[in-house]
């Protein structure tokens, strides 16, 4: 059983009306749609909600899977032009072939570059796919198919893909062991692992808050950073262990007192 998508491109430029496939025009747009696959294949088991701007941006815990994910053209079809396009796994001899991913990967894909043409965050690589597209295109068809069954249709006219809005700085507080250390004077930075296996955080740190992880930085530690992309940054790291034996009293000083530092980075 294989998995087959099969797409239409209709438009107004020369080689679309001809119903020829121009590598110049669509080239970009099949080498990214490819990475798109990918992409959306290492994070499949991911719940996406709405307005999700960056997912789709790095690969997810299912990456190794993921690579061996390739598109291959199998027929151009009549109108405008069509493509039927194969689905398919590059494993090793013995290795055993997931086609239930590899459909679902497929689907997921497809679904996305709907949201993302009506100009809904879904996944930032269908939203690239989209954009390498030439302006030429005016219409487009996919139809993913597992073995002769039809999984999934989506239909596209005018596509809608408005810019990013810049993310906002946030404060977060979660805990996590310390997964990396950069020490270059000037370029010091933090990588942690979170604790319940989101994913890994990078901030980057003074001199003096790099040396006060390093002394804990085998243990669990309580973070507290200010996220704002690459320019997040470290504004303390406390171990867990010498938080649970706090009393209230001193659980308090903490707050009136330590934190004047941390309310004053919010304020800037």
């Amino acid at each position: 059983m294989s998995v087959t998508l099969r797409m239409v491109f209709d438009g107004d430029s020369e080689a679309l009306r001809e119903h020829r496939l121009s590598v110049a025009e669509m080239g970009p747009a099949i080498a990214a749609l490819l990475k798109a696959l990918r992409r959306t294949g290492s994070a499949l088991s991911v719940d996406v909600s709405a307005e999700a701007t960056e997912y789709g941006a790095r690969g997810g815990r299912l990456s190794n899977l993921a690579k061996t994910l390739d598109l291959q053209i199998e027929s151009i079809e009549a109108g405008s032009v069509g493509l039927g396009v194969r689905c398919v796994q590059a494993v090793g001899p013995g290795d055993q072939l997931d086609m239930w991913f590899a459909a679902q990967t497929a689907v997921r894909l497809v679904r996305d570059i709907e949201q993302e043409a009506k100009g809904q965050f879904r996944n930032a690589m269908a939203r690239s796919f989209l954009r390498a597209l030439p302006p030429s295109v005016k219409l487009q068809k996919y139809v993913v198919f597992s073995g002769a069954q039809e999984l999934a249709r989506v239909e596209i006219g005018d596509v809608n893909t408005p810019e990013v809005p810049a993310a906002r700085d946030r404060l977060s507080v979660f805990e996590g062991v310390v997964a990396k250390l950069y020490v270059e004077p000037g370029k010091e930075a933090v990588e942690f692992r979170r604790a319940d296996g989101t994913g890994v955080v990078r901030t980057t740190a003074t001199a003096d808050q790099l040396e006060d992880v390093i002394a804990s930085r085998h243990g669990v530690l309580r973070v507290v950073a200010i996220l704002a992309g690459e320019k997040s940054r470290l504004l303390r790291a406390d171990p867990t262990a010498a938080r649970s034996t706090e009393t209230p009293d001193a659980r308090l000083e903490h707050l009136c007192t330590r934190w004047d530092e941390t309310l004053k980075e919010l304020a800037k």
